[in-house]
């Protein structure tokens, strides 16, 4: 989902770049796009997608990430169950191994 709102993102700024463009034909230059790429802002299919309006990286408040980890359980009191098509029962622990959010893990 990441890569699909930076090519999302990159879209969006070209068409921004191109309706502001001032010489015939929407012809605009790299850096024209990164600047109208770091003006950008949508809801993509990882949240609200925003930029630092001076480096361009993602702004850490709009970016989250979750690691997790799936592993037998240890015990029957700590329990998932999943039946599969086939139906076959398939018991497993999901635990947090590490949560991104505000620019912290």
């Amino acid at each position: 989902p990441f890569m699909y709102d930076a090519t999302i993102a990159l879209g969006l700024a070209a068409c921004s770049a191109a309706n502001n463009a001032t010489s015939s034909g929407a012809y605009f230059d790299g850096a024209t796009h990164f600047e109208h790429f770091k003006q950008t802002t949508f809801q993509g299919a990882t949240g609200e997608v925003s930029f630092d309006p001076v480096t361009g990286t993602r702004d850490v408040a709009s970016a989250q990430s979750l690691v997790l980890n799936f592993f037998p359980p240890e015990n029957s009191n700590n329990n998932s169950n999943a039946t599969t098509a086939d139906g076959i029962t398939v018991r497993q622990h999901v635990s947090s191994a590490a949560h991104y959010v505000n620019g912290k893990w």
